[in-house]
């Protein structure tokens, strides 16, 4: 999924995302939360 979302590639195939969160949910939302975390630093130095 990662691959996907940083290099954009043109189509995201949800059968493969759906396949993902179901067996590596744990990753995905640490993910999240690094990206939730960056996000709110950013937001902060404004």
């Amino acid at each position: 999924f990662r691959n996907v979302a940083v290099h954009s590639y043109r189509a995201i195939d949800w059968h493969v995302v759906h396949a993902i969160a179901q067996t590596h949910l744990r990753d995905f939302s640490a993910f999240a939360q690094q990206i939730q975390g960056h996000a709110l630093r950013g937001a902060a130095r404004e």
